[in-house]
């Protein structure tokens, strides 16, 4: 399993949250579309380098970081507003 694969599915999850909370559906873009064309264009020509840890790993770590980071503050904040005093 590639690390980027990793990245993408929790953004996909976060995102999937975040729009279930509008009361919205999270719609997959087709596979036809520009932008999803180009992922995959870009996918298949990446090139890793001969050693253990490449630019690939590192974006696929801070992705996952930063993304548990925005999933810690907004549950802090939730844990804020949902507070015995009525959030304040």
């Amino acid at each position: 399993m590639h690390f980027s694969d990793v990245a993408l599915a929790c953004a996909r999850r976060v995102i999937a949250s975040a729009v279930a909370e509008r009361g919205e559906a999270f719609e997959e873009l087709p596979n036809t579309h520009g932008i999803a064309k180009r992922w995959e264009k870009l996918r298949g020509a990446a090139v890793t380098l001969q050693t253990d840890w490449s630019i690939q790993h590192f974006v696929a770590a801070e992705t996952i970081w930063s993304t548990f980071r925005v999933f810690k503050l907004r549950r802090a904040l939730a844990l804020q507003h949902s507070g015995p005093a009525g959030g304040t």
